[in-house]
């Protein structure tokens, strides 16, 4: 027999199916990850495909625990730091020269990333529930991948690529951002693909690696090279063919490094050049700090580093 719950229910029943629907917009949300760049204004106030596929997650959330009559667990090892981030960041929309943009990033960097946090943490219960918001995410990754090596590739084929201005990206704004969105996906399907249990899951994680690593590698950020190796050399490191994998992966590492065009990028970088973005960042990092001497405990605030560098630069 199976015990019941307050509303009649068997307990078995909630505990096999707990926030389906929920469950269900979370994977489309975390599939539409891309989907900011699709844009709109709902009045005066701007908005994004993806933060309508948040706040529709959230809201289905927020119905069926009211429903199901289901308390939230807000307690955990990242409940304390998470709201410290919280608070701070209402803290530079206050101090911020331009509230209404301050406001913007809050709510689209801070608020609902937390609550969308908060939910998967709560209704990915079971390894399948997980990968299957993972598979949401692989899925937009996989697409945003393949069309920005599209985007790259043809520049090569018709002989239009700079390897000294930003690389060309299909739906960000950088060449860094692409990394940025990549390589985490990346770390996630390799950590699967090496310890997974299943085929299907490591098949998966091989099919999107196949995938996502050429869009990394084409994608042609410094950064996101460095993040790719910090990757390979922990998986190797924590497995148990360290002695053989490490040597491999740094192998790898100075094998790819020597490709014509990634050569090339590099290279660039290192070179003592007048607007390359290594001397850029150094010149921004300088004036940073010296912004930082005149606002040494509040900053400047969300959505105002440009303005308040005016001085400075």
């Amino acid at each position: 027999m199976t015990e019941s719950r307050a509303g009649g229910q068997p307990a078995t029943a909630s505990v096999r199916r707990p926030y389906p629907y929920t469950l269900l917009a979370a994977t489309i949300a975390g599939a539409l990850a891309p989907a900011y760049v699709i844009r709109w204004h709902v009045g005066p106030l701007p908005t994004t495909l993806l933060e309508v596929a948040l706040l529709a997650t959230i809201t289905i959330f927020a119905v069926e625990s009211v429903r199901r009559r289901e308390r939230i667990d807000w307690h955990g090892p990242l409940t304390l730091p998470a709201l410290a981030f919280i608070a701070a960041g209402a803290l530079s929309v206050l101090v911020s020269g331009d509230h209404r943009a301050a406001l913007g990033l809050y709510r689209a960097y801070f608020i609902e990333p937390g609550a969308f946090f908060l939910i998967v943490a709560t209704i990915a219960s079971t390894p399948r529930r997980a990968g299957l918001i993972l598979l949401g995410f692989g899925l937009g990754g996989a697409v945003a991948a393949a069309l920005n090596a599209a985007v790259v590739l043809d520049a090569l084929r018709q002989h239009v690529l700079d390897l000294s201005t930003t690389p060309p990206v299909v739906i960000y704004q950088t060449a860094n951002a692409v990394s940025l969105y990549l390589v985490p996906l990346v770390a996630m399907a390799g950590s699967l693909l090496v310890y997974g249990r299943g085929r299907a899951v490591r098949w998966l994680s091989a099919l999107f690696l196949m995938i996502a690593l050429p869009a990394c590698l084409l994608s042609f950020s410094r950064g996101g090279y460095l993040a790719l190796g910090a990757v390979a050399l922990g998986l190797a490191v924590s497995h148990r063919w360290a002695r053989l994998l490490v040597p491999g992966v740094v192998a790898a590492a100075l094998a790819v490094s020597q490709v014509p065009l990634i050569r090339a990028r590099i290279a660039y970088e290192l070179q003592a050049l007048p607007g390359n973005t290594l001397d850029f960042r150094i010149r921004i990092w300088g004036q940073t700090l010296r912004m930082l001497r005149d606002h040494p405990v509040l900053g400047i605030g969300l959505s105002y580093y440009q303005q308040a560098m005016g001085p400075f630069w």
